[in-house]
């Protein structure tokens, strides 16, 4: 009789201790799987551990190193994605100023490219003003050969 009384008298105690533990094992699979998704979200994750850890210790169990560990894991994995991130950003800085840089180059090939464009219409203008001036000379010379000739003749005929 009496070991059918300490039997009822433990049994609730064993499946409460039981759902505990289970309790507790749910609860650390649920931060894992918070923690391995695609879009991780480590805050619940964390506040989903301490509760785990509050039910370890309501099972009467100490389970702060199993915790401690998966928070050790957790915060490793938030220090890998924040070094991937600066690492990510310093690339994008980088190539912000080589485009920054390309640009700049871009501007000054477009301001020599004007410049020159313009010396070339300079030389061209200077050119052709030379040009004609050279016409206007050379018109110049062959009237004063044309009065040359004339002077000559007038001459030769005076003389004659």
């Amino acid at each position: 009789m009496k070991t059918i009384v300490l039997i009822l008298f433990l049994l609730p105690c064993l499946l409460s201790a039981q759902d505990c533990i289970e309790n507790y094992n749910n609860l650390m699979k649920e931060a894992k799987r918070l923690m391995d998704r695609k879009n991780p979200d480590y805050q619940q994750a964390i506040k989903i551990y301490s509760v785990a850890n509050n039910a370890a210790k309501d099972c009467g169990q100490d389970k702060s190193g199993e915790i401690n560990q998966a928070l050790g894991a957790l915060f490793t994995k938030i220090d890998g994605q924040r070094k991937t991130a600066k690492t990510a950003q310093q690339k994008a800085e980088d190539a912000v100023k080589k485009m920054q840089a390309a640009e700049a180059a871009k501007t000054a090939a477009n301001k020599g490219k004007a410049k020159a464009e313009e010396g070339e219409k300079k030389a061209l203008y200077l050119a052709e003003q030379r040009a004609a001036e050279a016409e206007k000379a050379l018109k110049v010379a062959e009237h004063e050969r044309e009065l040359a000739k004339e002077t000559k003749h007038t001459a030769e005929n005076a003389l004659v």
